[in-house]
């Protein structure tokens, strides 16, 4: 349980006896997160803690401080059976506008399943309808963006009652209110964000709602002017990340820290942080090995995913409705992963999850796997404290197209391969470049040696 515990000198007896209680009950708490110790009925302390923070500067952002105080504490009155049971409210961000969906009349909520039940399951004969059904992902992120842009028009001054169907978020006076709220709070200028409601819109117009030409026309100029051009490349920040594994050292930690994990976890057990170190070895030995995307390192079934030949090879394979492209993924597992793999099933229950939970990575129930937002965290934060990398799960892709290109300039077909992109297009728009230093290196040498042969 990491976190500072603010006590104020000036509360009572009992408030005092309220934190002798809980600090006798501080128990490590999955995922590292951070949890503020709070008494009972003491959610003004929330706040005291963030300002305790700001004032002497603790950390950078007390208010997101705060926010994983709140949620640690949250999960230990969920979790641990005589944790006080007061539950911390957590205070609305100051820019978010969303509102729930439930702020809107019910006719809208029922329009919306419609239209979500349209993209999952679209009708073949129906001309209007989709070509091929969306993933559960793409539908959860347009079910966020209709009751966001709905949020929207509520912040700009339509009335909530009065959004009663899909169709108000594509008349064209509400379109373009919306639009141009969202667009003055972000500077007057269009974002991938923005451009994504104006879609979201364009699909609407298109695919449920029946609307006139004229406006269905207009929901379209929409989009047209509100796009922004596709990213080129690696971020500036992801490239300084790939950057510090130019030092040899730095690459050797990172290459030999599943192993390092691994043996001190060994030596640690039984304590219950050794196992969960040991998934984390788990973990990144696989993203080292099998540069694959986050969800699918996160949900990765044991009997679906690993593979064992009759030879005793074993494979890790996602069929194509698995991946985010539609597009099949099958790595041979070098042997020392595999052994990592077995270690790690035969020790983990009933320490991190009951005996025959089906997920490589699964939630300490067993129930489902674990959430990826906070595994990706442990994943960073022992990186970060073992070699000083600042890596995530995804920067392990990048990684991987580094290394092969650099090894052997312009295979981006072998890079294309690794890491599953449907188009080769994909792959040079993300990495071309990567090899610059190898291919002047390669060009010197060779004017080097034409010269050497010339004399």
């Amino acid at each position: 349980l990491v976190g500072e515990v603010l006590l104020d000198p000036g509360a009572g007896e009992d408030q005092h006896a309220d934190w002798q209680h809980v600090e006798h009950r501080v128990v490590a708490l999955e995922g590292g997160g951070a949890a503020v110790l709070a008494p009972v009925g003491a959610e003004g302390h929330a706040e005291a803690y963030r300002a305790a923070i700001a004032c002497n500067e603790l950390r950078r952002c007390p208010d997101s401080a705060m926010r994983q105080a709140i949620h640690g504490w949250n999960l230990a009155a969920r979790r641990i059976a005589d944790w006080p049971r007061t539950r911390v409210t957590l205070p609305p961000a100051g820019n978010r506008y969303a509102l729930r969906l439930d702020a809107f009349p019910v006719e809208f909520e029922h329009d919306l399943a419609r239209f979500l039940d349209r993209l999952a399951r679209p009708d073949p004969l129906d001309p209007s309808a989709l070509t091929a059904p969306l993933r559960p992902a793409s539908i959860r992120h347009r079910r966020a963006q209709a009751i966001r842009f709905a949020s929207a028009l509520v912040a700009a001054g339509v009335a909530a009652e009065e959004i009663t169907g899909l169709a108000a978020l594509v008349a064209p006076e509400n379109a373009r209110r919306g639009l141009t709220w969202m667009l003055a709070r972000n500077g007057g200028r269009p974002s991938p964000g923005i451009a994504d409601i104006a879609l979201l819109l364009k699909q609407l117009v298109r695919h449920h709602t029946r609307v006139p030409d004229a406006n269905r026309r207009a929901i379209e100029d929409f989009a047209t002017r509100l796009s922004v051009p596709p990213s080129r490349g690696l971020t500036a920040r992801n490239r300084a990340r790939l950057r510090a594994l130019e030092d040899p050292a730095a690459r050797h930690r990172l290459l030999c820290l599943p192993d390092t994990l691994a043996a001190d976890a060994r030596a640690a057990r039984p304590y219950r942080r050794a196992y969960l170190d040991f998934e984390i070895a788990v973990a990144i030995a696989l993203l080292l090995y099998c540069p694959i995307r986050r969800r699918n390192l996160v949900e990765l079934h044991l009997e679906r995913n690993l593979r064992r030949t009759g030879d005793g090879r074993r494979f890790l394979v996602f069929e194509a409705g698995e991946v985010k492209n539609a597009r099949p993924i099958e790595f041979e597992l070098p042997q020392a992963v595999a052994a990592l793999i077995d270690e790690h099933l035969h020790t983990r229950h009933p320490i991190l999850c009951p005996a025959g939970t089906p997920w490589l990575f699964p939630r300490r129930d067993g129930h489902a796997p674990t959430e990826p937002s906070g595994f990706s965290t442990r994943i960073s934060t022992t990186i970060r404290k073992r070699t000083g990398l600042d890596m995530h799960p995804h920067l392990f892709r990048h990684f991987a197209a580094k290394i092969l290109l650099e090894a052997n300039p312009g295979a981006y077909e072998v890079v294309r391969r690794i890491l599953g992109h449907a188009e080769l297009s994909s792959t040079l728009n993300a990495y071309a470049g990567f090899e610059a230093g190898t291919a002047t290196r390669l060009f010197a040498q060779l004017l080097e040696t034409m010269r050497g042969g010339a004399e």
